[in-house]
């Protein structure tokens, strides 16, 4: 099987400049939260990728975690994914210095820190509120010198308690070094009404920055076979076959390229890279359903 992934980031330019002004806000004290949206295999990940290794290069702090669709999920699960993979290996001691008594909330989701002490509040709220501002005691920590990329990927798949975290957090955002960068399926919101609701309300108070990835442009997917087969030349034709079969949606785009491969319907000579007449080509007809649905099994 053949590889056709494209080695750059096509026809983002816009998304991408949004995503870079909100990482410099950040690292400049001026936090926020980002949503990028779209269907399964628009470019979400790859965006999400392309700006954490921005984030790396400016020395920011970077933490990654993601929600899952298992049946029975663990509470915070993305925060507990992220922030415990930046605690293996750091100085644990020094970091409970700091934390002072908001690690004996911490330790109920990070057991590294210590062991849980005191009564859990009578109020489910009022203990609610002491974990989540403990999160953020952390999360502050990790962002004093120069700022901290949050990332929650496959937010379509949180747990109510994550939710409850996020929306408590994004309010206090603007006086923090942290970009929360989010990103979901717009076709499994039906499925999370909680979170169908949440990013309504975000929308209408304006407390998010909601990016909706839009479908390629025939120019943008014609960009990427350029890209995948090193400066080869791609006819209009061809562009315009690819944009019908898979919708503009570059996941599906790539799965198309690699099945021509393998099938033998594009080939590489001794004169460099060809292809079989399109009336040849033996692609599925809804190829780019099969891919989605593939996608959506990840």
């Amino acid at each position: 099987m053949q590889r056709a992934l494209c080695p750059i980031l096509v026809g983002r330019d816009d998304e991408l400049a949004r995503l870079e002004d909100a990482l410099l806000a950040a690292h400049r004290g001026d936090g926020s939260v980002v949503l990028l949206s779209g269907e399964a295999g628009i470019g979400k990940s790859r965006l999400a990728e392309d700006l954490e290794r921005r984030a790396r290069l400016a020395g920011m702090t970077v933490m990654r975690g993601g929600c899952s669709d298992a049946e029975f999920a663990v509470p915070y699960l993305p925060v507990v994914e992220a922030v415990g993979n930046s605690l293996t290996g750091a100085d644990l001691k020094a970091l409970v210095r700091e934390l002072g008594s908001a690690v004996h909330e911490l330790a109920r989701l990070f057991p590294q820190l210590g062991t849980p002490r005191g009564r859990v509040p009578d109020d489910p709220a009022q203990g609610k509120a002491r974990l989540f501002e403990s999160i953020l005691t952390l999360l502050r920590i990790e962002s004093a010198e120069q700022g901290l990329l949050l990332l929650i990927e496959d937010l379509h798949w949180a747990d109510g308690a994550t939710l409850d975290f996020l929306d408590y957090a994004q309010r206090r955002l603007p006086r923090e070094r942290m970009l929360l960068l989010l990103t979901s399926r717009v076709e499994d919101l039906e499925e999370s009404q909680r979170l169908a609701r949440l990013l309504a309300s975000w929308r209408r108070t304006g407390a998010a920055e909601i990016i909706d990835l839009e479908p390629l442009r025939p120019e943008h997917v014609g960009a990427m076979v350029n890209a995948i087969f090193e400066g080869h030349r791609v006819g209009q034709a061809f562009t315009d076959f690819l944009q019908a079969r898979t919708e503009g949606n570059p996941f599906a785009v790539e799965e198309l390229l690699k099945a021509a491969l393998d099938r033998g319907d594009i080939f590489r000579s001794d004169l460099g890279w060809g292809r079989k007449a399109l009336t040849d080509f033996a692609p599925p007809r809804t190829i780019k359903d099969l891919v989605l649905s593939r996608v959506a099994r990840l």
